[in-house]
């Protein structure tokens, strides 16, 4: 004989379902930031990592400092994109130049550069697509406390925002936030002054 379900057992399932429900969705809504933020994370402190891994100082070489691993937030077309890169020949800040592709990290995951081709604002097959923060994730604006748009890092992992003139010597003297702003909320970013120390500092 076959047994159905009362009214009371599937009224009991409802409401189980609908506690789920309230639950699970709003982690769903958030996973996009979260997954953002998880990104320019790891990617700014990949950058560090470069930075204490490959010291750039040269004695013979009076623009050594400028050639400091960084990671770079940048518009291009509209999109928001970063860039890990060292700038090997010292031009980027007086040739007006963007990096090439041979001055950008490898995505040690995908084996594709964190590079943009900067004159046709479209990635090329060997671009790492962790860097396009508008198209992967829609973040619409990237805002920093401290001057420029980029964080460098020296050979023990302090980090610099003048890589360029008299203040490249010169580490940052306070902690430095970057948020980023899509349509499912924002969140901030710090990078702290002397350690480098990388972290989320907010969600919104």
């Amino acid at each position: 004989m076959k047994r159905a379900f009362t009214l009371l057992e599937l009224t009991i399932v409802i409401v189980v379902l609908g506690i789920l429900a309230a639950v699970i969705m709003p982690r769903l809504r958030t996973n996009k930031l979260t997954e953002a933020a998880d990104n320019v994370l790891s990617a700014i402190r990949y950058t560090q990592h470069l930075a204490m891994i490959d010291d750039k100082f040269r004695p013979d070489d009076k623009n050594w400092y400028k050639k400091r691993w960084r990671i770079v937030f940048r518009q291009c077309g509209g999109d928001w994109f970063y860039t890990i890169a060292y700038d090997k020949n010292a031009a980027y800040a007086t040739g007006g130049t963007f990096f090439s592709v041979k001055e950008t990290a490898v995505d040690p995951l995908t084996k594709k550069h964190f590079y943009i081709n900067q004159s046709s604002c479209t990635p090329g097959s060997d671009t790492s697509d962790r860097i396009l923060l508008t198209k992967k994730y829609g973040i619409t604006n990237v805002s920093f406390t401290c001057t420029n748009h980029y964080i460098g890092f020296d050979e023990i992992g302090r980090p610099y925002n003048n890589l360029y003139g008299s203040n490249g010597y010169t580490p940052i003297s306070n902690d430095c936030n970057i948020t980023f702003t899509m349509p499912e909320g924002s969140f901030t970013v710090t990078v702290t002054q002397e350690t480098g120390y990388t972290y989320i500092s907010k969600y919104q």
